[in-house]
């Protein structure tokens, strides 16, 4: 059994009341083998997808005062408890005392702190009897929405991809389309010696809710997320590549010294020639972002007085206002959506919730500005329905959510 898959189940058998004495053990033996973060995680993904589970002990008063003491006290009852019940040594109790790992989080304000008290209030008052979970008001079931790709060919011809295709999708007698290795699509000129003086678009757009990859003529590869578009020729100039983006999209550029490569959108064109970087340029979203993972990229913005920075790994551009701004980031969230999760690490609600609409094709409605600079923490699966996902965020906050059809509520 995966060691994550085991400490889930043995952290939600201790919240329902059913662990054994062994297992308890065992679960001792977990909690210092993860790390913090992946402990909160595996919380996170607890309290998403059983909400029931700790909701009736959370204090809807809690402040981010008094907190550390808090904390400091459900997790040395859990110690007390065990090695009172003989359940562990005293060598095991000594470890457990030092392996507290929400220390680091209390300055997360609500939500982590809120997942322990949480938790921790459910460990030491767990009732007899069954709890019954409060009405939700998330009601609607709201699955993410069917993963679905169109490419339009040169010649107007468009192919639907959809996730159960495989192998050959489209063929006639200037190109040919398959799915390769890991659902990567390939695009591919029939006569690839056959050189036209006339250039050639071919453009891949994805749906509400849909996620694609696949190669250019160069070898380079593109990952397209929810409501993206890249339009790219079939063969590319032999001093340039240029590609036209809009939406986000994450680029594996081949390297070529003889041939620059261009990603170009409404507000900016980044340039490179052999990287890895991240483009999230969406035309109904005020801030445009470009992260770089590997290599160098240049970013020139657009407009009356275009600006230009170069970034090193690990740096970000943030166009807003027509101003370049660069900073440092944790790549981990703005990579989330190749690895098919969302991670927020306080981000603002008004942010968030654009990553929401376009996965889910639902609309979020807010009562005023001000709540949608509230920020949130998660790191949970894209695959969870949209009401484990608002399930999660409300943790430790004073925010609830209600879904009607396809629309969302936000209260204060």
């Amino acid at each position: 059994m995966p060691l994550a898959f085991e400490l889930k189940s043995l952290l939600e058998k201790y919240l329902r009341n059913s662990i054994s004495e062994m297992e308890f053990i065992r679960l001792f033996e977990l909690l210092e083998d993860f790390k913090d973060e992946e402990i909160i995680q595996c919380l996170q993904e607890i309290q998403a997808t059983n909400p029931e589970l700790g909701m009736t002990s959370m204090d809807e008063n809690i402040h981010v005062e008094g907190l550390n003491e808090k904390i400091g006290s459900i997790w040395n009852k859990l110690e007390d408890h065990a090695q009172a019940s003989l359940l562990i040594s005293e060598e095991q109790s000594e470890k457990v005392k030092h392996l507290n790992p929400w220390k680091k989080y209390i300055s997360w304000a609500s939500v982590a702190a809120a997942l322990l008290i949480i938790f921790g209030i459910t460990w030491y008052n767990r009732p007899e009897k069954e709890i019954t979970s409060p009405e939700n008001p998330t009601i609607a079931l709201v699955e993410p929405m069917e993963n679905q790709s169109t490419l339009t060919l040169p010649n107007g011809k468009s192919v639907v991809i959809e996730d159960d295709k495989e192998g050959l999708l489209y063929h006639d007698e200037t190109y040919i389309v398959s799915k390769g290795d890991n659902n990567e699509i390939v695009f591919e000129l029939k006569d690839k010696t056959a050189v036209s003086e006339e250039i050639a678009f071919s453009s891949i757009k994805t749906s509400t809710g849909g996620f694609t990859s696949f190669k250019l003529p160069d070898g380079s590869k593109v990952w397209l997320s929810s409501e993206s578009s890249l339009r790219f020729p079939t063969q590319f100039a032999s001093d340039k590549r240029v590609v036209y983006l809009d939406g986000e999209g994450y680029f594996e550029v081949a390297k070529n010294p003889n041939a620059v490569f261009q990603v170009q959108t409404n507000s900016q064109t980044i340039e490179v020639l052999g990287t890895h970087f991240n483009v999230r340029d969406y035309s109904d979203e005020l801030m445009k972002q470009t992260t770089l993972v590997e290599g160098k990229v240049k970013v020139i913005s657009k407009g009356t007085v275009p600006q230009s920075q170069y970034l090193n790994p690990g740096e970000q551009s943030t166009l807003v206002n027509a101003e370049l701004i660069k900073k440092t980031v944790d790549s981990k969230e703005v990579m989330a959506w190749l690895s098919n999760r969302f991670i927020f690490d306080n981000k603002p609600l008004n942010l968030l919730i654009k990553d929401l609409e376009r996965w889910y094709g639902v609309e979020f409605v807010l009562p005023n500005e001000e709540i949608g600079k509230q920020g949130y923490y998660a790191n949970l699966s894209r695959d969870l329905d949209l009401s484990a996902i608002l399930n999660a965020l409300s943790v430790g906050t004073q925010t609830k959510f209600s879904i009607v059809k396809r629309r969302v509520y936000v209260n204060p």
